[in-house]
């Protein structure tokens, strides 16, 4: 994204969230100007901050205008770079655009809901982990009870709500305000005493292209939803505003490969596109345990060109070559896509999925690198390094392990 300059009008909201703290916007007749806060948030321009950068703002930036009815007036000398961004915070950004657009245009939430975790962008997921600092928009039934929210600035208690959830329900506990914000800051979340680090974590080389990828993924998932609910011109222009357009399809070809990427949901056409030795990853929405990875292979086996490599048929239904909404896990190692290294593929809670896995499988839980498999006779065996040896017996049960996301990375056979 171009770096904006004093007098270049402000088109998106990704423009509002990158210009720096202590920079000033004004409206294009020039009555009104805003400077962004030290929390990230907007706040009219008064005299006495002429030389001083207030530390908290009022507005977010959705709460302005694009379309350049905004220009930049200054820069602050020392911040001639915008500062990178990651991809956990680029998708949650994403996620409050998508979802402050859905409600101000009376499309149903759960259909958005839906596109966002065929996305991966979900509430408290393992890249989005809950916690101060985060915000949420219209989530009061999907929050924990004792989590504290607000809207508005500590500065201006006039215009500041804060909330607790209790019993089920939300109880008023400051301020004025008759009921919660579309969106809402999270103040204090039970269990989890600082802001999640993705937060505040600065992207690098490596985040830029995840988010181009991201973009393009959420381009094809978008159209897919945009088509089938016969919605007008007015998505175009909200996703354009967040930076999603058709462009953003050939833009992250160069981080792709053969235009596909990581998590894309692929039909049997596309699947027969993918590289060789792509590698996809199914989950029966209605069953536990039941599961399948799929290898695309050089043969006209079948439409989509794939084999089943590994599964669990759970009720004994056979799983096939193929299945309709399995997700892209790998794409093999190339010029183009050079970080292909295990599956990586999210199956659920290790309370629900540790059972169910077949001899040989290979997993990882939560954030660890340490690697583990299911033994011949069912017990867990534990390695630093990936095992290349499929053993007999382990130290462990599936019932030492509660409460970890289950990663599969492999299979031993």
């Amino acid at each position: 994204m171009t770096t904006l300059r004093a007098g270049d009008p402000v088109n998106t909201m990704e423009e509002f969230d990158h210009l720096p703290s202590g920079a000033v916007i004004a409206e294009t007749n020039g009555q009104t100007r805003f400077v962004k806060a030290g929390d990230n948030l907007w706040t009219t321009l008064t005299s006495e901050m002429e030389t001083t950068v207030p530390e908290r703002g009022i507005w977010l930036a959705h709460n302005l205008n694009g379309g350049g009815y905004y220009t930049v007036e200054a820069i602050p000398v020392g911040k001639k770079k915008i500062p990178a961004e990651t991809l956990a915070r680029y998708q949650w950004r994403f996620r409050m655009h998508a979802l402050r657009a859905a409600l101000e245009n009376g499309v149903g939430m759960q259909r958005v809901h839906s596109a966002l975790a065929e996305l991966g962008v979900t509430l408290d997921s393992p890249d989005h982990p809950a916690g101060p600092g985060i915000r949420v928009c219209r989530e009061e039934e999907n929050l924990p009870e004792g989590v504290l929210v607000f809207h508005g600035s500590p500065d201006h208690p006039a215009r500041l709500a804060v909330w607790v959830r209790e019993r089920g329900t939300w109880r008023h506990v400051f301020g004025g305000g008759t009921g919660l914000d579309q969106i809402m800051t999270v103040a204090t979340w039970p269990g989890v005493d600082e802001a999640p680090a993705w937060l505040t974590a600065e992207g690098g080389a490596w985040d830029k292209e995840q988010i181009a990828v991201f973009k393009a993924r959420a381009f094809r998932v978008g159209d897919k939803l945009r088509r089938g609910s016969s919605w007008c011109g007015t998505y175009d222009a909200i996703m354009e505003r967040i930076g999603v357009t058709a462009n953003a399809v050939s833009e992250a070809r160069r981080f792709t490969a053969s235009g596909f990427a990581v998590g894309d949901v692929v039909t049997q056409a596309e699947a027969a596109q993918c590289p060789v030795g792509t590698v996809f990853g199914w989950i029966d929405p209605n069953t536990v345990g039941r599961f399948a990875v799929f290898q695309r292979i050089d043969e006209q086996a079948n439409p989509s060109q794939t084999r089943r490599v590994w599964g669990s048929q759970m009720d004994g239904t056979p799983l096939g070559n193929y299945r309709s909404g399995m997700r892209i896990l790998m794409l093999p190692a190339t010029a183009e896509y050079p970080h292909a290294d295990d599956w990586s593929f999210r199956l659920g809670q290790s309370r629900d999925w540790m059972p169910h896995l077949p001899v040989g499988s290979i997993f990882r839980l939560g954030d660890s690198l340490t690697f583990w498999h299911v033994t011949t006779d069912g017990s867990l065996s534990q390695t630093h390094a990936r095992p290349t040896r499929l053993r007999r017996t382990g130290p462990h049960s599936t019932a030492d392990f509660v409460n970890y996301h289950l990663y599969l990375i492999g299979a031993l056979s």
